[in-house]
């Protein structure tokens, strides 16, 4: 939990293949975060992981949990 907390000047950041869960607040306070890649199709996401910017981009593989993340609260999606 609270991972990246407060890293204000995080912007993007890629997550790997091995990650396997994102707790609460893993972003909170992150507000110059733009961009997060995922590269695990399997990683659950705290329903409170963060409440990301309105323009942030989730990018992950197509059948991943973190799409239907993006899709179920309306963050910008893209296929890695």
């Amino acid at each position: 939990d609270n991972a990246f907390a407060y890293c204000s000047k995080l912007r993007s950041i890629t997550l790997p293949k091995t990650l396997r869960y994102l707790g609460n607040g893993v972003f909170y306070g992150c507000e110059n975060l733009q961009s997060v890649a995922i590269k695990s199709a399997n990683a659950l996401i705290a329903d409170t992981a963060y409440i990301f910017p309105d323009n942030i981009r989730i990018c992950a593989p197509a059948n991943s949990t973190a799409k239907t993340y993006a899709v179920k609260y309306g963050y910008l999606f893209q296929t890695l």
